[in-house]
């Protein structure tokens, strides 16, 4: 376990900005610019994936829930219902509620509440063509926000990450508490409960790449759609696929963040490394030491880097663009055979 305001301090009296009688009351103004710098370098670290204490793995089932979206102006179980027959049709809301009340059989079935001359509100059946039909007809009210609703099982499009409590009806598919970027996504095609192995890797291609057919539906990508959230695309053959296996595995990078009394409970190699990183980047940006001297200091800090990631892997992706139906090599079975060049 150590501390970052050790870490910055040490890095400040090495880099020659303090000295080391200083190090227990270095300049507040200094220590601050250390911390940003930090944090950049941490940033930076995790898009290498060299800071494997913060990576962690998350299942995506292939029976997801099925997911219903309300607009801002709708609360489920206040003016919103899903109902499948006229007999579950919960008590007519109060009129103030009439116009935005609505209950949904998840289909093209709409009830609103209709006002007869008795000025009683009652619930009133309305079929339309399909669902879609049905959503847009029940997003013209409330602000004409759009009612997004996606059936359960696994879908090609599916949000990690953890909701955000200021925006209302804020929602994610799979939960994973301070996500920051997703790393690899493997699969299984019989269940892993009994193995405990995923044997099969998808590959990363871009997110304006993806939907080109080129690459094959053995791929995937993601976008960040907000600080706490990622969506994950897969292809639709993907997705058709999995259904009799049991998922999906995401490995993925947490958030790291920190401040001055920060305790970091990670292996010493990576106060090693960070102490050398942020003793550079401050030995650039403050020169107090002669060229020879930094550039010692960088090659310390490349050294603490190849230590570093000799632990871990690269993670590459190779392809013969339309010559396999799984696009990939990943197994004996299928080097001796030649199926990866001819396909299945």
């Amino acid at each position: 376990m150590w501390i970052i305001r050790d870490v910055i301090s040490e890095a400040l009296a090495r880099a020659n900005i303090i000295g080391r009688r200083q190090v227990q009351s270095a300049p507040g103004d200094k220590v601050l610019d250390a911390l940003d710098i930090l944090r950049d370098i941490a940033a930076d670290f995790s898009s290498k994936n060299l800071l494997q204490w913060l990576q962690e793995t998350v299942e995506i089932p292939t029976c997801l829930p099925e997911k219903l979206i309300l607009n801002e102006g709708w609360d489920l179980g206040i003016n919103f219902w899903t109902v499948m027959k006229d007999e579950d049709l919960p008590p007519i809301p109060s009129a103030g509620m009439w116009d935005t009340a609505f209950c949904w059989n998840k289909g093209n079935i709409v009830w609103n509440i209709t006002s007869p001359s008795a000025g009683v509100g009652e619930w009133t059946k309305t079929i339309y063509g399909n669902s879609r039909e049905a959503m847009n007809a029940m997003s013209f009210h409330g602000n004409m926000a759009v009612l997004e609703y996606a059936p359960a099982g696994l879908r090609t499009e599916v949000i990690l990450g953890s909701i955000d409590e200021d925006i209302h009806c804020d929602y994610v598919d799979v939960p994973c508490k301070d996500l920051d970027r997703i790393i690899a996504v493997y699969f299984e095609l019989s269940s892993p409960t009994e193995s405990g192995e995923y044997t099969y890797p998808l590959g990363f291609v871009s997110y304006e790449d993806f939907w080109n057919s080129g690459w094959g539906y053995n791929v995937y990508t993601y976008q960040n759609i907000s600080d706490t959230k990622s969506k994950l695309y897969l292809k639709k053959l993907m997705t058709e696929k999995l259904p009799s296996s049991y998922g999906l595995k995401v490995v993925y990078n947490k958030a790291w963040n920190f401040d001055l009394d920060t305790e970091v409970r990670s292996p010493d190699v990576y106060r090693s490394l960070f102490l050398s990183a942020l003793t550079y980047r401050l030995a650039v940006r403050f020169p107090r030491l002669d060229p020879a001297h930094t550039e010692r200091l960088k090659q310390e800090m490349l050294d603490r880097i190849a230590i570093v990631s000799s632990k871990t892997r690269a993670l590459k992706y190779v392809v013969r663009t339309g010559a396999c139906n799984s696009n990939r090599l990943v197994n004996r079975a299928q080097l001796t055979s030649g199926s990866f060049i001819f396909g299945n």
